[in-house]
């Protein structure tokens, strides 16, 4: 993808995450056939300068962990591409050669750039 910066670049991202219960294919079954209910788990981490919290229900403690670190895992990755505060970014290096002409960026960062309008 190629984008045309301008000389003031500056991107604005929200990263939604949800973490839905699965198709029940991995879900734990009663002996009378019911699916155990799902309890809620709450989390937070530090991520893009804010707190990133997130309740999750799941049927376990483990696998809300899991999806969890999933989660936090998805979000420290889009940090990574489209922070405007770590020098090193791939939104930041597209800054830096503002004016420069056509830039090309990550497919990634195309699409939360085009989301982002």
């Amino acid at each position: 993808m190629v984008l045309q910066p301008k000389r003031r670049c500056a991107a604005m991202l929200l990263a939604m995450v949800w973490i839905g219960a699965g198709n029940g294919s991995c879900a734990r079954v009663r002996h009378d056939g019911s699916a155990p209910p799902l309890e809620r788990y709450e989390y937070a981490q530090l991520h893009m300068g804010v707190q990133a919290r997130l309740i999750v229900y799941a049927a376990s403690e483990e696998a809300a962990a899991i999806a969890s670190r999933a989660a936090y895992g998805r979000i420290a990755e889009i940090e990574d591409i489209a922070s405007d505060y770590r020098p090193t970014s791939e939104l930041m290096r597209l800054c830096a050669k503002a004016g420069e002409g056509p830039v090309k960026v990550s497919e990634e960062l195309y699409t939360l750039l085009a989301h982002g309008e």
